[in-house]
């Protein structure tokens, strides 16, 4: 296996994104800012990290990287600051490059850790590098610990020897300044739709990438019409890693060639087979329900557990819905998705234990569901009524 060399600002970028998800995780609000310099000192001011969050974030550069297999994990909590950390993360890179584990994000329950092997993401990325063999340039908008972010922003470029510029915090007008031809976006749906209202046109030779959610078929439209050359789709997971890709959203989902479909005899459904370089064989299936055109092509249909997506999130309907009605005023709920936007919300349905006054009753449990629902699962549509519309089946159905 030939190793992608990595750079410097490679690690301090995913130790940046790491120190970053973790205290908003461990304080609910962002802490510090996207350029959290290489010199920062913990405990010191702006960003007074305490012994117990230091703990929390040890704990995840250990488990992404697999310190503790070169034994160099606890060296973590005898450092200081960023630079430290990120020569530590390099040494060890040097004697373990194997693994790397990313989390789901999580948005309802803990998230889920999920390791892949070197040896897959390298595959991920030479067939990946020839799908953009254009691409001179990576603009990122994505934080680079989550495997979207780490294969298109961190081994992609790092293995095709082009430069990263990370615009997480640049505003369009310098954006618009510092494109070049050849470079690729990569971002995800509801930016790209900021990007879309925000950009008249587009310089020429400019291509964008897309994943973590289904995105606005008229959106990618749109892009284009604008100038946009190309606008890659991508479909994968933390878990499966990159699966399927188009160049156009009226198009169905290619698959990588090295995953092969198969049909399972019990019940029907299509999975795949994954061949390594070393021969060895991995099966799954897809989280979602696929519809298939050939045993290359696919289009995407729904999730298979009831998850929808918000801002690439994955969110559980049921379990909100379960979780609003447990508030002591309220009978009964219901909660689907509004797609009358190209950024879909929540919206709920809901039921009061009683009968109340309508503002005063939604100004509260607006109140309730801020406080107790994180920002992707909060229904943002209320609607209030004294029963869930059924069809004449008695089941539930939509509502206006």
């Amino acid at each position: 296996m030939t190793l992608p060399l990595l750079t410097e600002d490679a690690f301090y970028r995913i130790l940046r994104d790491i120190f970053q998800a973790e205290l908003k995780r461990l304080r609910g609000y962002p802490a510090i800012e996207t350029n959290f310099p290489r010199y920062a000192v913990f405990q010191e001011p702006p960003w007074h990290i305490d012994s117990i969050e230091i703990l929390e974030i040890a704990a995840s550069v250990n488990e992404f990287f697999h310190l503790y297999k070169t034994g160099m994990e606890d060296n973590l909590l005898r450092y200081k600051n960023l630079k430290q950390w990120i020569e530590l993360v390099f040494l060890s890179w040097q004697e373990h490059p194997e693994e790397i584990t990313f989390r789901t994000s999580g948005s309802t329950g803990k998230p889920m850790p999920f390791t892949h092997t070197m040896d897959s993401l390298i595959q991920e990325i030479r067939e990946i590098a020839q799908i953009l063999e254009h691409a001179k340039r990576i603009i990122s908008f994505v934080p680079s610990h989550h495997i979207y972010g780490f294969i298109f922003t961190v081994l992609f470029p790092a293995y095709s020897g082009i430069r990263v510029l990370d615009a997480r915090e640049t505003g369009i007008g310098l954006l618009k300044s510092k494109l070049e031809p050849g470079d690729l976006l990569v971002s995800f749906p509801a930016h790209w739709s900021y990007l879309d209202r925000s950009m008249p046109c587009w310089p020429d030779n400019i291509q964008g990438i897309c994943s973590t959610g289904p995105a606005n078929p008229d959106l990618l439209r749109r892009l284009c019409s604008k100038g946009l050359d190309c606008i890659t789709e991508i479909y994968g997971s933390s878990e499966h890693g990159s699966i399927g890709f188009r160049h156009n959203p009226d198009h169905p989902y290619h698959v990588f060639s090295y995953l092969q479909s198969s049909k399972s005899q019990a019940g029907g459904e299509n999975y795949f087979i994954r061949t390594l370089k070393s021969g060895k064989q991995e099966s799954f299936y897809p989280d979602d329900l696929l519809k298939w055109k050939n045993e290359k092509e696919f289009y995407v249909l729904h999730r298979k557990d009831g998850a929808l997506q918000v801002g690439g999130i994955n969110v559980y309907p049921q379990k909100i819905a379960d979780t609003i009605k447990s508030h002591p005023l309220v009978a009964d709920c219901a909660v689907r998705l509004a797609e009358k936007n190209e950024n879909p919300r929540l919206k709920a349905f809901i039921v009061p234990e009683h009968e109340v006054e309508t503002i005063s009753f939604r100004k509260q449990i607006s109140q309730w569901i801020y406080q107790n629902l994180s920002p992707h699962e909060r229904p943002v549509y209320l609607t209030i009524g004294e029963k869930i519309p059924k069809n004449n089946m008695g089941k539930n159905m939509d509502w206006l």
